[in-house]
């Protein structure tokens, strides 16, 4: 699995896809994994369930409702997960036995939150068609320094900005240097000499 997590994942569902229906959904493929090998567990399967149970765990800090129908099954989904430890030496079969391993020892959560066998396969075409996971080979995650607009400046038409000058190429003096140097612009006194 280390080389499917390199990068970024970004993970994207259906507008009306429901995220409880989803989540049961992906934990009865892990719990039905050994008995049905057809079923085609892959590594977007382990990203989408922790994904699904991050946003019903917000939801269900919430949601009080929410909350008192799927929070025990939700945390105890958490609990399984959190026992599976998965890192990045292992690989997919591996986890996916752990995670089966886990659910069927929890009795409540095999009762009240997988699905029975014959509903899995009825839901698997519809479900798979509402859930993308894409994996990038971008490290780090946000825009290049390239394609980021410059700053916009107030005035944007004008060349120079005020007081940057760069004398080398323009050799007159500013305009506020050329009011202050008496050299020149000698001040005229009342009682200068006038030939």
């Amino acid at each position: 699995m280390s080389q499917q997590f390199r990068g970024a994942i970004t993970v994207s569902y259906y507008k009306k896809l429901s995220f409880v229906t989803a989540i049961r959904y992906v934990t009865s493929l892990f719990f039905y994994f050994d008995k049905q090998p057809k079923l085609n567990l892959s590594v977007r399967h382990v990203v989408i369930i922790y994904d699904l149970l991050m946003k019903l765990q917000d939801l269900s800090d919430r949601d009080p409702s929410f909350r008192n129908k799927y929070g025990y099954s939700l945390k105890r989904l958490a609990i399984v997960l959190k026992k599976t430890k998965i890192t990045t030496n292992k690989d997919l079969k591996t986890v996916s036995k752990m995670i089966n391993i886990r659910i069927k020892q929890d009795k409540r959560l095999r009762d009240d939150f997988v699905y029975p066998s014959r509903n899995v396969g009825g839901l698997r075409q519809k479900m798979e068609q509402q859930m993308k996971v894409n994996f990038s080979n971008q490290t780090a995650v946000g825009t290049k320094k390239s394609q980021v607009r410059p700053k916009q400046i107030l005035g944007k038409g004008y060349t120079d900005k005020g007081s940057s000058r760069n004398v080398a190429v323009d050799g007159s003096p500013h305009w506020t240097e050329a009011a202050s140097d008496k050299r020149i612009n000698p001040p005229e006194s009342y009682y200068d000499e006038k030939d």
